[in-house]
């Protein structure tokens, strides 16, 4: 039952973030991003605060920033090329650069990629970074494992390795998003 009410959260965030990319004269794009950057304050606005290590109580120690944010990779992206855009960007918030690093990350990983609309956005071993606006607590990690426009949603360890979801909650990594 607990993992419901998240799973609602972000059900919701999508499902307007999705209305807002169709909307012809904009204006529900803009009123979704806003939404999306509004909630995303109670755990840092995305690229707030220097990249470090957030312990969560589920995954660990995962990549995030100084604030308590955590930070996602997204499965379609490659190395130098974001593939969220539009309403993807309402509810996944790309990272801006930062050149402040935390205890555990590891400096020769962190990298830059160039967005279609000029913006310059943190990568980490080679995946561009994003944060939630399903996530709206410190250490919130609702959007692991999800799987939203067109690819799958994946918290990152100090090496830049995906974290995936125990379905058994034991340490063991199985497949992630079988019980979303």
């Amino acid at each position: 039952m607990q993992r419901t009410r998240p799973f609602l959260l972000a059900s919701t965030v999508l499902f307007l973030a999705a209305c807002g990319s169709a909307s012809a004269s904009g204006s529900s794009a803009t009123t979704t991003a806003a939404a999306a950057q509004s909630s995303q304050s109670a755990g840092g606005t995305a690229g707030t605060g220097s990249l470090d290590l957030v312990t969560t109580s589920k995954y660990g120690k995962v990549l995030g920033s100084s604030t308590g944010s955590v930070y996602y990779m997204f499965s379609p992206d490659t190395k130098t090329t974001s593939a969220c855009s539009g309403g993807c960007v309402a509810a996944w918030p790309p990272v801006a650069a930062t050149s402040a690093t935390g205890s555990g990350v590891q400096s020769g990983l962190l990298g830059l990629i160039t967005r279609t609309d000029g913006t310059k956005q943190l990568s980490y071993n080679g995946h561009p970074l994003y944060t939630f606006a399903g996530d709206t607590v410190s250490g919130a990690t609702n959007g692991e494992g999800l799987k939203a426009f067109g690819g799958s949603w994946y918290l990152l360890n100090s090496a830049g390795v995906e974290v995936k979801a125990s379905i058994t909650g034991s340490s063991t990594p199985t497949s992630a998003g079988s019980y979303y």
